[in-house]
């Protein structure tokens, strides 16, 4: 995988999307894990959606919830997976939870 900062005018000819893991990136870049506020990390999302827009392809993302997937389809990304194993896993223990009364 090429760091974030290498994509623009990296993109291969017949490229077809490119697909961003929020987490994973924001990893990479040393941000705050799980802050999808971060400027920095938004900064990074962003740049992978142009770049697959200025190729000519899809753009996706990888999204913990359908909050956050809603989000992404308003700024333009073209594909979203609206839920991770993590957060998917996340929501149902904390509804056990609340349902458990604990």
């Amino acid at each position: 995988p090429l760091p974030v900062y290498v994509l623009p005018g990296n993109a291969s000819p017949g490229l077809d999307g490119l697909f961003v893991g929020p987490f994973d990136l924001g990893i990479g870049l040393g941000r705050p894990l799980g802050d999808m506020n971060d400027p920095e990390l938004r900064e990074a999302i962003q740049l992978v959606r142009a770049t697959a827009h200025d190729a000519g392809a899809k753009a996706g993302v990888f999204c913990r919830d359908g909050h956050f997937a809603a989000e992404m389809i308003e700024l333009g990304f073209d594909l979203v997976v609206p839920g991770s194993d993590m957060g998917v896993l996340l929501d149902a223990a904390s509804r056990s939870l609340v349902d458990c009364q604990i």
